[in-house]
């Protein structure tokens, strides 16, 4: 049923399998996909999903989705629920990452106006962890990639100069 697009029938059918062999592994999984399935195209719709302020869950969302799809699509490859479920993955994917990179910018824009070397290495760091997941999201992306690149660089030479800092105080 799950090659033909019936995933509602399909869920049944585990969930009757489950009923009558509640130990059976394979059935638990498997029902477990087609029900992520089923929701994921409600859930990258959602506008929890879509807010800029929940940029970090709605990746973890759509990474999820993704990582579903991908592990069915050698078992499903001519399925058209699939493959639309795939577009708008990747189109949340895009989305997402634009934001998380949007983001990242604006921290690394506000370290020139922070105090202190912590409070700098802390935005840059937060930084990297949006960059890290909009790669994920956008593997192909350059701008996310050069960006994630910079910012790890900026990261490294601010850690060196608090460590230079650091080893000044305990001399002087």
């Amino acid at each position: 049923m799950l090659r033909d697009d019936r995933w509602p029938e399909a869920a049944a059918q585990y969930e009757v399998v489950l009923q009558l062999l509640p130990d059976d592994a394979a059935a638990r999984e498997r029902l477990g996909q087609v029900r992520k399935l089923l929701n994921f195209p409600r859930v990258l719709r959602t506008p929890e999903v879509q807010k800029t302020d929940h940029v970090v869950e709605s990746a973890q969302v759509v990474l999820e989705a993704r990582q579903v799809v991908d592990g069915l699509r050698p078992r499903l490859p001519d399925s058209q629920q699939l493959a639309a479920l795939d577009g708008e993955i990747n189109e949340a994917a895009r989305t997402l990452a634009t934001a998380l990179l949007e983001r990242s910018r604006q921290l690394v824009a506000h370290v020139r106006f922070v105090p202190n070397l912590s409070e700098g290495k802390s935005l840059y760091t937060e930084a990297v962890d949006l960059l890290d997941k909009a790669h994920q999201l956008a593997l192909d992306d350059p701008q996310v990639a050069d960006q994630l690149q910079s910012v790890r660089a900026e990261l490294k030479r601010l850690g060196q100069a608090d460590d230079s800092l650091a080893e000044v105080r305990r001399l002087a």
